[in-house]
């Protein structure tokens, strides 16, 4: 039997506010990530390919790539687009307005503002 942290679940006292692509609180992103994993090998296929056990994964899995690798560089953004894809396929918001928030845009290497 697996217990999942009550980072999951957005009635937890631990849900984690999002703002965009910025969430506040990552500290257990690796551990869900790795949770999620490991259910995932123990699943039966038609429970591996249930919308509610793909959102459940999805939102593990962008949690890790957002404090592993952020959102601004082109291999986050590369690893972060299938599962937003995949989002909006089980949405079926294909050709709808909603849509994870949009990338801002990378900072500028040259501006004097850009952090090394």
């Amino acid at each position: 039997m697996y217990t999942v942290p009550g980072t999951l679940g957005r009635g937890s006292p631990n849900a984690r506010a999002r703002r965009n692509w910025a969430v506040r609180n990552l500290e257990q992103a690796d551990e869900v990530h790795l949770l999620a994993t490991e259910i995932d090998t123990h699943l039966p296929d038609y429970a591996k390919t249930s919308w509610r056990w793909r959102i459940l994964y999805i939102r593990a899995a962008i949690d890790h790539v957002l404090k592993n690798q952020g959102f601004q560089s082109d291999e986050a953004r590369a690893a972060l687009k299938p599962f937003c894809d995949e989002l909006r396929r089980i949405y079926h918001a294909e050709h709808t307005f909603i849509a994870p928030p949009k990338f801002p845009p990378p900072p500028d290497p040259t501006s004097p503002t850009a952090s090394p």
